[in-house]
């Protein structure tokens, strides 16, 4: 009668262990890597916002043709800023399509708008900062211009959230730059 009342108890403490442990794991799970929006705009260009307790904040832009094929790719970036100056905030290599940006340049251009925006009592929400994008995709059949704007979220990404923007780039003789 103990031996079984033992068993009992210690099947219990078991079962109650591995539930314990299945949810930890899942709640680690979901504030690990989260989609927190997907914003997307006109001409191939879409945001996506993340938040990770585990990741430093990330920022890349992922360069594709319309099928899917990726290439080496150099970027430039500019910022319109809010005293009317476009400044540059880098000049970026990638290889296949995936383009690493500094994020302490998109912060400190985010900050001074954010800045801006309050200091005058207007709603930071209400106002995307874009920057712009141009760019090189270098291919075996040539060297393809890339020019975009991307419209970012300046209080998600002030706020922690990693970004990475997709741009689907229709390479046609129009932007082709040299064979």
């Amino acid at each position: 009668m103990c031996d079984s009342m033992m068993l009992k108890r210690s099947l219990i403490i078991v079962l109650v262990a591995v539930i314990g442990l299945s949810v930890i794991i899942n709640f680690i799970d979901i504030l690990g890597y989260n989609v927190i929006s997907i914003d997307t705009s006109v001409n191939g260009v879409e945001v996506k916002y993340f938040s990770s307790f585990f990741a430093p904040q990330r920022f890349k832009i992922v360069v594709q043709n319309v099928s899917g094929q990726v290439y080496p790719t150099t970027l430039s970036l500019y910022a319109w800023m809010p005293n009317g100056s476009i400044v540059e905030l880098g000049r970026f290599l990638g290889k296949n399509g995936i383009v690493n940006i500094s994020v302490t340049k998109i912060i400190d251009f985010l900050e001074e708008w954010y800045r801006y925006l309050v200091d005058r009592d207007n709603d930071p929400r209400l106002v995307k900062p874009g920057i712009i994008v141009l760019g090189a995709v270098h291919t075996p059949k040539g060297i393809y211009g890339v020019v975009k704007g991307i419209p970012l979220d300046m209080v998600k990404i002030l706020r922690g959230a990693s970004v990475e923007v997709k741009i689907v780039e229709k390479l046609t003789p129009n932007n082709l730059w040299y064979l």
